[in-house]
């Protein structure tokens, strides 16, 4: 594998286990939550590609690199949230946690028991 394929993996399974959960928001449709990770994982990829420095795009490798990256944090992130993060309830805590309605409830609560 190469090196952008190996951080690619990284990057994707560390994501489906804290950032994407952040990102998402459990009320959102499974449409819009499949967009916003398809969105994350260009951005991702296009960060993977450019740290390490492949990213050509007027070559063929530099956009070939490029949509591996991509590929394979979707890939990565999709396995890892629905049969890890998902499955052992770690992605519902973290988004019911960062989801600006149990914020807000958390605020008011706060004020309340002052």
């Amino acid at each position: 594998m190469s090196e952008v394929e190996n951080l690619s993996l990284v990057v994707g399974f560390l994501s489906a286990t804290f950032v994407i959960p952040v990102l998402q928001q459990p009320g959102w449709p499974a449409q819009r939550r499949a967009w916003v990770t398809f969105a994350y994982a260009v951005v991702v990829g296009f960060a993977t590609t450019w740290y390490l420095g492949e990213l050509e795009l007027t070559h063929v490798t530099g956009l070939r690199q490029l949509a591996t990256a991509i590929l394979m944090v979707l890939v990565s992130a999709i396995a890892t949230y629905k049969g890890f993060t998902k499955e052992t309830g770690i992605a519902l805590r973290i988004e019911r946690a960062t989801s600006p309605a149990s914020l807000l409830a958390g605020k008011r609560g706060g004020e309340g028991a002052a």
